[in-house]
């Protein structure tokens, strides 16, 4: 087994899978916090949190760093971007042949701070897909941010 679905989420396994002959386990276990956990409203975080302004947005990459405006720049580009293909784009921009999935992750982590500290939506969007028995991450910007992040960039030359 791949994945399990609690309500609309699915929380991968991890790359071992778990066994089958252990289902009933998880399933009951699942069973068990469901009756405790609103699980709902864990993975609903952006229903939380405050919209964004155009004024807020463009504050926020003001002060964002180099590798953070890439990032944006790069993901408005087009309407959604594979994570290796993000990570290979970075690499070759940054001239650093040694930026990997570590370097986005902290990328991304920089953004994800100040925009929890502000109680903001995050700006863009990770959507994990299963494709031929592996995961892989498209990131795209959230669509009623995206010309306002567009716009900043034309602003500054990015």
């Amino acid at each position: 087994m791949t994945k399990v679905e609690v309500g609309s989420v699915i929380i991968p396994a991890k790359e071992e899978g778990l066994p089958l002959q252990n289902l009933g386990e998880v399933v009951e276990a699942f069973n068990i916090i469901l009756n405790y956990l609103d699980f709902d409203s864990i993975f609903d975080v952006e229903e939380q949190l405050d919209e964004w302004t155009q004024k807020e947005i463009f504050d926020f990459l003001d002060d964002r760093n180099h590798r953070q405006i890439l990032f944006f720049r790069l993901v408005s580009e087009v309407e959604e971007i594979e994570r290796n293909e993000l990570i290979d784009k970075m690499s070759d921009i940054l001239d650093r042949s040694d930026f990997s999935g570590k370097q986005l992750a902290g990328t991304l982590a920089g953004i994800g701070i100040r925009t929890n500290s502000l109680e903001k939506e995050r700006l863009y969007e990770a959507n994990w897909v299963e494709e031929d028995d592996n995961w892989v991450c498209y990131y795209s910007l959230v669509s009623k941010y995206r010309s306002d992040i567009i716009e900043w960039l034309d602003q500054h030359g990015n």
